[in-house]
């Protein structure tokens, strides 16, 4: 088995979530859900809206400073 994806997202309730889907020779083989702060359980999967939000997050935290002048700090 492989992962094939593996994502983030924010429930409803305001906990952070991950998720890992599994495949073995092109058919889907699992799926893991679970909480990131181990404090919570997931109580059902996320909806694609919630999948992408969390890839927003995702991306927006990782963008390259930009210094005050707009150029890239790195180069």
């Amino acid at each position: 088995m492989k992962v094939v994806s593996d994502q983030d997202w924010w429930g409803m309730d305001e906990h952070q979530y991950g998720i890992f889907l599994f495949d073995h020779l092109g058919t889907l083989a699992g799926i893991d859900v679970y909480s990131l702060n181990g404090t919570t359980v997931p109580t059902r999967l996320p909806t694609l809206e919630e999948l992408n939000t969390g890839l927003e997050r995702v991306r927006g935290a990782a963008q390259p400073a930009v210094a005050a002048d707009g150029a890239s700090r790195r180069r």
